[in-house]
């Protein structure tokens, strides 16, 4: 049997605010990494020109990252100050926050915010007296959650309308069934049906489609009186392909999202 050591540490950076000409920057310049797919949790500890630590009572800390290429904000988040007297705060960078972001290196700051006067300091990262500090978004090594499909056009043959092939937990190679699909009408009257096929290729056959079982709804149609809304449906599948059709008396089928 093979044994193999793990490691979890806390990402902890020193910043040194009331920076000045004869100042002590911190001791070693330490980069950021954040992780795609897990919440990241950082933590910071500030000091001052003697590298004394650096009481951040009545002060809020606040963290931007932004692109090195265009200068855009990507993530700008308000920290937790975790014990003030000591100069220690924490931020949370959540999945969701880095959700969109795609991997590579960006620039970051950080800056204290007095409560009562709103005078603000910057936070010096390196040795070099700079403010900007370097973080690193990676991802691959963990599980991200799947794009969102999305249809908005409608092809009409005879009295329903079909919707483009979307791709099914087993055309994306997943083990688990379950699939959100959500539907945007307005003013819609009509029965919107889900439907599968298990084709290498997507079938335009309509003959080799069948009905999918929707939660709560069953596989007989969902129906739609004058309803504008977004109603999210749920189900289990391992088809290949999903699709939409549906009848219309009345307004529009917008849009469908599909989620697995």
């Amino acid at each position: 049997m093979s044994t193999y050591d793990l490691y979890i540490y806390d990402q902890t950076l020193t910043l040194t605010l009331n920076s000045g000409v004869n100042s002590n920057m911190p001791m070693y310049d330490k980069n950021i990494i954040l992780y795609n797919g897990v919440d990241n949790k950082l933590k910071f500890v500030f000091r001052d020109n003697d590298r004394a630590i650096f009481d951040i009572t009545n002060q809020n800390v606040y963290f931007n990252m932004i692109g090195t290429n265009n200068n855009e904000t990507v993530i700008n988040k308000l920290m937790t100050v975790t014990n003030a007297l000591k100069g220690e705060a924490e931020l949370e960078v959540t999945a969701q926050d880095v959700y969109n972001i795609s991997e590579g290196f960006y620039n970051y700051s950080v800056y204290i915010e007095s409560t009562s006067t709103k005078e603000q300091k910057i936070a010096f990262t390196d040795r070099a007296g700079d403010f900007i500090g370097t973080a690193e978004v990676r991802s691959g090594g963990l599980p991200s959650a799947r794009p969102t499909q999305t249809v908005d056009s409608f092809t009409q043959a005879g009295s329903y309308y079909y919707s483009q092939a979307m791709k099914g937990s087993s055309e994306r190679n997943l083990t688990a069934r379950n699939h959100t699909i959500a539907i945007y009408t307005t003013g819609f009257t009509g029965n919107v049906f889900v439907e599968g096929n298990l084709d290498d290729q997507a079938s335009t056959n309509n003959n080799h489609w069948f009905p999918l079982d929707v939660q709560g709804q069953g596989s007989n149609g969902i129906r739609f009186t004058s309803h504008t809304d977004v109603d999210p449906f749920f189900f289990e599948s391992s088809v290949k392909w999903i699709r939409i059709k549906y009848e219309v008396t009345a307004g529009s089928v917008d849009k469908v999202l599909l989620r697995n």
